[in-house]
């Protein structure tokens, strides 16, 4: 264990992604992200609805964002030595667009009462 440590530290470091068969044009991909953040949307409506204030639901929702970040975000940086920029801009990302995203979903999903 230690000489692994020791070789760890001294380097270099390498994280790689690597297909051999390459890669389709992004259609496929801009597809599935697409359906994707839309069942996250659905999936976010569904638990805000619940609460009653406006101001509730879009802070739950942007909320989701910083939970998105902490779990997916943070464990590239801490793991995989992400650069802290490349996961700034990822908590940028999340929370900015969760909140966007919030602003829409919370005017939609409100309890049946209202």
């Amino acid at each position: 264990m230690t000489a692994f440590m020791e070789k760890a530290e001294a380097g270099p470091f390498a994280f790689v992604v690597y297909s051999k068969d390459g890669t389709p044009g992004m259609t496929v991909q801009l597809i599935t992200q697409f359906v994707s953040d839309v069942l996250a949307a659905l999936l976010a409506a569904f638990v805000v609805s619940k609460l009653s204030t406006y101001g509730a639901r879009l802070m739950g929702i942007t909320l989701m964002g910083v939970f998105a970040w902490l779990t997916i975000g943070v464990p590239y940086w801490t793991w995989y030595r992400f650069p802290t920029e490349f996961v700034t801009a990822g908590f940028l990302e999340q929370v900015i667009g969760w909140f966007a995203a919030g602003i829409v979903i919370a005017g939609i999903a409100k309890p049946a009462s209202e």
